[in-house]
């Protein structure tokens, strides 16, 4: 029997992501073919989704909490998890509901027809019109610094096969940028379209009142901050080997994460 790792960053998520299990658990009731798993790794967030964790580790055994020692930002927070999974195919999603956990089934479809890596694609994205232009500058940048391509989308929502886990986990370095690890560790990746919901809960984006307000004044934001991003991600491939710490609170054991 294969097992599907569920790996979720969580952050500011106290009041969702109890929501989210909950629909993997359900999901996975009309999959008998699979056992799983789900790692929840609290990004040092300042609310109480550790505790929620907490509770999740303690109602259901299928759940592992993580709890990072400072705000590591999404990308290590997966890298965090992928440490700490199992599973033969290692699902991510999202912590607020946005990403349907129920539709899971299409990205395995896709792992079993042959493909590394599925990524799912949204039929209408049900979020503001200024994130939608920032999206498409993240692509931009993708595909002119990393040879992503046109067709392919990329985002949060994906399956990969356990050797593409693996290669990403080869990677040592400070600044982890888990697309770009995906895209040198294979060709074989495709798309498969899902619903987009709704957020169950607003969460607090890190950008200014103004900056939000104006579309183009957001697009330059996102321009800047994924062109740091992958600058940051090539130029630690040069710099020394770096740890970082995270502890497992569930179980009180302390794990270094290289």
């Amino acid at each position: 029997m294969q097992k599907i790792s569920y790996v979720i960053p969580c952050y500011r998520s106290q009041h969702t992501v109890g929501g989210v299990v909950a629909e993997i658990a359900a999901t996975m009731q009309t999959l008998p073919q699979y056992d799983y798993e789900v790692i929840l790794v609290n990004d040092c967030s300042p609310d109480d989704t550790f505790g929620t964790i907490r509770g999740l580790v303690a109602a259901d055994s299928h759940v592992v909490g993580v709890d990072l020692a400072k705000n590591f930002g999404q990308h290590a927070a997966l890298m965090a998890g992928f440490h700490k999974c199992s599973g033969d195919i290692v699902v991510c999603l999202d912590d607020d509901g946005q990403t349907p956990a129920d539709e899971v089934g299409k990205l395995l479809a896709k792992i079993d027809e042959g493909y590394d890596v599925v990524y799912a694609s949204y039929d209408t994205k049900r979020q503001a019109g200024w994130r939608n232009l920032g999206s498409w500058v993240n692509s931009k940048m993708t595909e002119i610094m990393l040879g992503k391509p046109p067709e392919l989308v990329v985002n949060s929502y994906f399956a990969a096969r356990r050797f593409i886990v693996d290669e990403m986990l080869r990677y040592e370095h400070c600044y982890p940028y888990v697309i770009g690890l995906v895209l040198r560790s294979t060709k074989r990746i495709c798309n498969v379209p899902v619903h987009h919901r709704a957020r169950e809960e607003l969460s607090l984006i890190h950008i200014s009142e103004p900056t939000r307000r104006t579309p183009i004044s957001y697009a330059v934001f996102c321009l800047k901050k994924k062109k740091t991003q992958i600058q940051q991600y090539f130029s630690s491939l040069t710099q020394p080997h770096t740890h970082y710490y995270i502890t497992n609170r569930s179980n009180q054991d302390p794990t270094t994460i290289n």
